[in-house]
């Protein structure tokens, strides 16, 4: 019988993450892939073992903006791939085959999406090393025994989302490792027998196997309360509570959030000295300073909110604040806002969710062409300023780092998530915001 060449354990996820990312994981991706791990049954144990524990996923992931919880997605398919040594034992796989990585917003979606697609090219391409191993033991699980599977592919990467060719290739294969980006609602009518664009016959399919074998990572929750209960309402059908015969398979519904909805419990955070220390990465990220001053002001003189918020951005820049971010809860605003900027010497951007995908996708890479993007902030040098006029769609939305934020007045939930794209990966800079509140 062929065996993998290296036996996979816990040990192994730090070296797996550098080998892909060049860098080592943060303190809590080591301490939940951990946990998973732990409270997985391992090849000498039975599926039974983890009911008895408790999820190995907790419920919440309760991590703030920019601390790199898309790396849940590395640690599904790691602890997906140290079980395939069951295989060899003729035991029932217990971790999660399909990884569903969803949010409502479209631009985290292919951000998502590109990300994983990295991963399954790295693991596909792989020839030595813990790579090698893992991708090997992927392929085992795909194929589902331990010899024969050399053909197979390690990990199939999908993106689900609207204003695009939707394709069901992820649904082909059961065994399959499988990792899908997908909207609230592409994936919320599959898991319910609608799925868009499909015929009725195939929505009992796409049903199984969203609602089983599967982890649904639930990217800012608070954006999407509907779907968060019907995943829980769904999971309370499979266990013991509801159901007449409790399905022996996995479901974990996780959400991922900074701000998690009340009355949550077993939550996930960061208890390391990381987000405490200046001088590492989620230190500085987490301890930035970023001033904000509240406005209040009279809607009813001067051109009202959006000549109000024009004036307060072009005021923010500086030598050092060459990005500004203004954010609006109107797309009538932003495009007021936008209309305001665009006779003054620097660059305006308009970003809405009314834009047709298409063009948002070309704004967005624009952005990153201009070193916006928080992996380019820590050096880039901009030719002309910039002010970027958005609505929700960029509130947890592209992976963009500006130098200073102009919003009005919102929720507190919405003001957390437009503060995280101030100063986003803690630069040693002067960033400052203003908050606009109306009077009249």
């Amino acid at each position: 019988m062929e065996q993998l060449d290296t036996d996979l354990s816990e040990s192994d996820f730090c070296g797996f993450f550098a080998s892909l990312w060049g860098n080592k994981p943060f303190a809590w991706q080591n301490e939940l892939a951990g946990r998973v791990l732990q409270d997985s049954p391992s090849a000498e144990t039975d599926a039974g073992a983890a009911e008895a524990g408790g999820s190995p996923w907790p419920a919440v992931i309760g991590l703030p903006t920019a601390s790199g919880k898309t790396a849940c997605i590395d640690i599904a398919v790691f602890a997906l791939a140290v079980q395939a040594a069951r295989l060899t034992k003729n035991k029932q796989i217990t971790a999660p085959r399909r990884v569903f990585f969803v949010v409502d917003r479209r631009l985290i979606v292919d951000e998502a999406f590109k990300r994983a697609q990295r991963l399954a090219e790295r693991l596909a391409q792989a020839t030595e090393g813990v790579l090698k191993a893992v991708a090997d033991a992927l392929r085992m699980i795909a194929h589902g025994c331990s010899t024969g599977f050399e053909n197979e592919r390690p990990l199939v990467v999908q993106a689900l989302r609207g204003g695009t060719y939707r394709s069901e290739a992820w649904m082909r294969n059961p065994l399959q490792p499988t990792v899908v980006a997908t909207t609230v609602d592409q994936l919320g009518s599959r898991l319910l027998f609608r799925g868009y664009g499909r015929g009725h016959g195939v929505w009992p399919i796409l049903a199984g196997l969203v609602a089983n074998d599967s982890l649904i990572l639930l990217d800012e929750a608070h954006c999407s309360q509907p779907f968060l209960q019907t995943l829980q309402a769904v999971k309370l059908f499979q266990g013991d509570k509801w159901a007449e015969q409790p399905l022996d398979r996995p479901f974990y519904p996780v959400v991922m959030s900074a701000t998690p909805p009340d009355g949550m419990g077993d939550v996930f955070r960061d208890e390391s000295d990381e987000p405490r220390d200046s001088q590492h990465p989620l230190g500085r990220r987490q301890m930035a300073s970023k001033s904000a001053e509240l406005i209040e002001f009279d809607g009813s003189k001067g051109g009202g909110l959006a000549e109000k918020l024009s004036q307060e951005a072009l005021k923010l820049l500086s030598d050092e604040r060459q990005a500004i971010v203004v954010f609006v809860n109107r797309v009538s605003t932003a495009r007021e806002t936008y209309k305001r900027l665009l006779s003054r010497d620097l660059e305006s951007v308009l970003l809405t969710g009314r834009m047709r995908p298409i063009d948002k996708g070309r704004v967005v890479q624009r952005l990153y062409d201009q070193q916006l993007s928080s992996s380019d902030s820590q050096d880039r040098k901009l030719e002309r300023p910039i002010i970027v006029v958005a609505t929700q769609t960029l509130e947890v939305g592209a992976d963009l780092d500006f130098d200073g934020l102009v919003t009005e007045c919102a929720s507190l939930d919405a003001l957390r998530q437009r503060f995280g794209r101030l100063n986003r990966m803690g630069r040693p800079i002067d960033a400052r915001a203003r908050i606009l509140i109306c009077s009249a």
